[in-house]
Parts: C-alpha cells; structure tokens; sequence
C-alpha cells in the first residue's frame, strides 16, 4: 500500500481511485481486527481520514464531488473525536508529569463501519474532469498558499485558533509531498521531511492547548505546576515552528506547483 502517485498509475484519476480504496481498505481491515488495540484504531482511523482528505485537496479543482466527499469524511472523521481526544489529554497529562491513565477499549463510535463502507462505493466510481497537470497544480497551489497564509496570520497573532489553522495546510501540504514524491524523490523527500515537522509541531500545540484549556476548568494541587510546563512546551514548539513557516514562505505557492508538476510529467514520460 502507497500513499503515492505513481509513475505506473495510467492517470491521475486512476491514482485517486487505487489510493483511496487502499487507504479505505486498510481501514476496513483494522476495523475487523478484534485484537487491534482501540487506540490505535481510533489513531489509525482519523489517519486515514486526513489522508483522504488531503488527497481530495490535490485533485479539488478536477472533482465535482470533492466538497462533498471532503465534508463527508470530516463529518467520519468526527464521530471519533471524542475517543481521539480522551486519548491525547491523557497522554498529554503524563507526558507533563500527571501520571498515566488506563486506555479505553470502548467498541467505535455509531455509523463509523458503516461510514467506510459507503466511502469505499463512492470511491470506486470517483471521476476528474480537466487535464492531469492543470488539476494537480492548482491542488498544490491552493494548499501551499493556505498554508503560507495561515503562517502569516500567525506570525502576527500566534493564537491556538490559528496556529490550528496554519497546522491544518501544513499538513495537507505534507499529504502532497508524500503523494508527488516518485516525481522527483530526493528534493521533495525533503520538503515532506520539513512539512512533517511542521505538522507535528503544530499538532503537538494543539494538543497542549485543548489540554490547558480543561486543566484550568478542574481542580488539581498540581495544577499550576502542570500548566506551567506545558505553556514552555508551547513556546519551544512555536518557535520551532515559526522557523520552518518562514522557510517555506520563501517558495512561492505558484512555482513550486510549476516545478513538482514539470517533474512529474518528466518521470511519466522515463
């Protein structure tokens, strides 16, 4: 299973489809599993979702349906918010020094099998519209000018809302280097090594954010210690952040996409 476009793909839609059924699958497969850990499942679930969404971005402008499906698998996505959460908070609150909590094996949200299962029939019938190139870099362009975008705002603000914004392209960014990466491996290994970190750093802000939030609503003798150790944590992970935000500032949404579609109908026609 590859979360790639390859150079065997006899189209982008026929890349869109095979992608989309593995990662379908692969979910459909962890859900049938009675011995997989549930948060894993829960983990590896809202994974594939987002990878899904962000293989949606990349072919947006070529997809009627791409608002549609992309709503539906946020909407999939969220019935296992709650698992999600419970899971990181605690993580989070040992991570800080609070101890550790056993893991729920609660049985998946309502309508989450069922959800996949109809993903996977409307997957299998996904069609593009257009020329292969003109979609895919007006799907790199958009997503990489969100992203800068969100940096710029801040860096002006740096506010948990917008930080999770800038997280959310960054990591869509991330999603399109890993799919164009056969194209030219070498130098877009590295922008997807670099997009990654930013991702995470930004995540792992998230994460201590939300935490802080509910820590200030509760009752703890150790709470002031607590949030004060993850608000250093926050400031490293910003700045860390704002180090990669500016280096990606430097390309222009419009030239990268020129250059990864150059190179990937150069590796088509090898």
């Amino acid at each position: 299973m590859t979360y790639r476009i390859l150079r065997t793909d006899k189209s982008l839609q026929s890349a869109l489809r095979r992608i989309a059924l593995e990662q379908i699958d692969a979910g459909l497969a962890e859900i049938a599993d009675p011995g997989m850990d549930r948060k894993a499942l829960v983990h590896n679930l809202r994974k594939r979702c987002k990878k899904l969404r962000g293989l949606i971005w990349l072919v947006h402008d070529g997809m009627a349906e791409a608002k549609a499906e992309d709503h539906a698998i946020r909407d999939l996505a969220r019935l296992l918010a709650g698992h999600r959460d419970a899971a990181v908070l605690s993580d989070t609150h040992a991570s800080l020094g609070g101890g550790a909590a056993q893991a729920s094996q609660d049985a998946l949200p309502e309508g989450v099998e069922d959800g996949f299962h109809a993903l996977r029939t409307r997957a299998a019938h996904w069609k593009l519209r257009g020329k292969d190139t003109a979609i895919l870099a007006a799907g790199l362009t958009h997503v990489a000018g969100r992203m800068n975008a969100a940096c710029k705002q801040a860096l002006k603000d740096p506010s948990p809302a917008n930080l999770h914004e800038w997280r959310k392209w960054a990591k869509y960014h991330w999603y399109h280097a890993r799919l164009m990466q056969a194209a030219w491996p070498h130098p877009i290994r590295a922008r997807r090594a670099e997009a990654q970190a930013l991702a995470e750093a930004l995540g792992d802000h998230h994460d201590l954010a939300v935490y802080r939030d509910r820590l200030h609503g509760q009752s703890a003798t150790d709470r002031d210690a607590l949030d004060a150790r993850a608000a250093r944590r926050q400031k490293k992970l910003e700045r860390r952040a704002f180090d990669l935000g500016r280096r990606f500032l430097a390309d222009s949404p419009e030239d990268l996409a020129r250059r990864w579609v150059a190179w990937w109908k150069i590796s088509r026609e090898g």
